[in-house]
């Protein structure tokens, strides 16, 4: 199964000077947990819920006056969208992610998460290998 089957299409992204408060209010609506940064439609960045707490509220940082680009991950992991299930999930557990930006072309076209895999491939032996691989410290 290549991901193309499996993906969320068309993400939610926000570009690099949002507000941290603009992508607060986002998540919320849409009851999502992380968003890909994007310049040019090309993944620069992740922001998840995790690190508008740790890395902006906890050091007391105003959402408001504050943009995606002073707290996002950087260095983020993609895949193609003829890649395999397997081999995603396979990037999943080494570099210990629970989402993918999902790529064509170098342009993100949407995003692979761990429920798509539950749910696409009813395989609950590779998804909860997966989940405690990604989860363990």
């Amino acid at each position: 199964m290549i991901i193309r089957e499996i993906m969320t299409e068309e993400p939610i992204t926000v570009e690099t000077n949002s507000t941290l408060y603009e992508v607060a209010k986002l998540m919320e609506e849409n009851d999502v947990g992380c968003i890909p940064v994007i310049e040019d439609d090309r993944v620069v960045g992740m922001l998840t819920d995790r690190d508008i707490i740790v890395k902006a509220v906890s050091k007391g940082l105003e959402l408001n006056s504050h943009y995606v680009d002073d707290v996002m991950t950087r260095e983020v992991k993609t895949v193609d969208v003829e890649t395999d299930a397997q081999i995603a999930a396979d990037l999943m557990i080494e570099n210990k992610i629970r989402r993918l930006p999902v790529t064509e072309n170098d342009r993100i076209i949407g995003i692979l998460t761990l429920g798509d895999l539950a749910t696409a491939t009813h395989d609950t032996d590779t998804c909860g290998h997966v989940l405690e691989e990604v989860s363990m410290p």
